[in-house]
């Protein structure tokens, strides 16, 4: 709960209040996990409150399909403008992805959103949003000081960075030490003009409650795929393992060339071939494909279930990174078992259903023990789809995002039991 000196006043008596969501991109299509999550905050906001005007950039050379736009209680406004310079983030003190959008006209034209439309909430998604916070708060206090301000993370980003700059060595790593000094100081910033945030781990919250305590709801994301009901894993199913994920990021091209160079000997040699399935920039496909022949490189494809369907195993490999896996869902519910690094599963209801390794070395030992115990891999995919059932359960993050802004007086909402 909020300290006596930080409690706010009540919202003002409405049972529809109107919220301005402000994140990078339009989230459609979805290919990437930052882009489901925040697809699903948006539609959850829809439903906890009333009429949600999101303001963001397209996404450079995608179509923005109409169908997606035209959603109940949705409406999209694509003001927001990005510019990428090295000298730009140099001379600002933004954190990287908040530095790409902050222009003066973006502020401008987000400071006439919030005037046109009086909005109760405003919601800041991702670190990349807050350069924002400038235009809110300038609101806030010429226009609209009952309006609240929500603080909405995919991951804790200082965390996130420095482990990057572990695993990347001092020259590698460097800038990612310099863009965590830069995060951290930002989050204090925000965290200080928040009412209320969400993150979707425990673990997170646990490391933000360490800057700021303030009331947090975890909002984990939800799997809305289809799944698989029943599967035997036996002798016909080939002696493959797969890694599905995002590759765009540094972070993730940084964990998957690591993972290579140690698995090369084990798995050429034991037999087992290995999918790399996702999004990735085609100049790496390329270099690695060149590296690594061994390995087959499926890059983006349009739905990953027919390529992930005929293996044994499914690896999380992230040393670097944070955050919730979004891979984990759709292992868990195409009834892959699950091999992973220990910091690459955050959701303690997995734990015990996965192979869980300290390093890469065990990892390796895990799937080399167990690719061909049929036994041990059908009962792991068991437990983990049904460990999985709560992430369908969209009723309940509408409860806790419900449960904590009645707590703390936004305003009164129905809850469902």
């Amino acid at each position: 709960m909020l300290s006596e000196s930080q409690a706010i006043s009540p919202l003002k008596a409405t049972p529809s209040p109107r919220v301005v969501f402000v994140t990078r991109y339009y989230p459609y299509p979805q290919r990437a996990g930052a882009f489901i999550y925040t697809a699903q905050m948006i539609a959850l906001w829809a439903a906890v409150g009333g009429q949600v005007d999101v303001f963001c950039a397209r996404q450079p050379g995608i179509h923005t399909d109409p169908k997606h736009c035209e959603q109940r209680n949705v409406k999209f406004h694509f003001g927001l403008s990005r510019t990428t310079t090295a000298w730009g983030y140099l001379a600002s003190r933004e954190p990287k992805s908040a530095s790409d959008f902050s222009i003066a006209a973006n502020l401008e034209r987000l400071s006439q959103l919030l005037i046109d439309i009086k909005p109760d909430i405003v919601v800041m998604d991702h670190i990349g949003s807050t350069w924002c916070l400038p235009a809110v708060l300038s609101y806030k206090s010429k226009f609209s000081p009952s309006t609240r301000v929500i603080y909405t993370t995919h991951n804790e980003e200082t965390s996130t960075r420095l482990s990057i700059a572990r695993e990347a060595g001092w020259l590698h790593g460097l800038p990612h030490i310099f863009d965590a000094v830069r995060i951290y100081f930002r989050d204090r910033c925000v965290l200080r003009s928040t009412d209320i945030m969400t993150c979707n781990t425990d673990h997170d919250k646990r490391k933000y409650l360490r800057l700021q305590n303030l009331p947090i709801a975890i909002l984990p994301p939800l799997y809305t795929r289809g799944s698989v009901e029943a599967r035997n894993i036996d002798a016909s199913v080939p002696r493959g393992i797969a890694i599905v994920s995002g590759f765009r990021w540094s972070a993730k091209v940084l964990n998957l060339e690591h993972f290579l160079r140690a698995a090369e000997s084990t798995l050429r040699d034991g037999g087992v071939s290995l999918s790399v399935i996702g999004r990735m920039d085609e100049v790496d496909k390329e270099r690695l494909g060149r590296a690594y022949p061994w390995a087959i490189f499926h890059g983006e494809v349009d739905s990953v279930e027919p390529y992930i369907s005929g293996i044994r195993l499914g690896l999380l490999i992230d040393q670097a990174g944070g955050g919730f896996k979004h891979s984990m869902l759709t292992y868990a519910f195409n009834r892959i078992p699950v091999a992973a690094l220990e910091s690459a599963v955050s959701d303690n209801c997995f734990r015990d259903h996965a192979l869980i390794s300290e390093d890469i070395p065990g990892l390796l030992r895990n799937v080399m023990a167990t690719i061909d115990d049929f036994e041990t891999l059908n009962k792991l995919q068991s437990g983990m789809f049904l460990a999985a059932q709560i992430f369908r359960d969209g009723e309940r993050n509408r409860r806790a995002l419900s449960e904590v802004l009645t707590m703390n007086g936004f305003f009164d909402l129905e809850i469902a039991s």
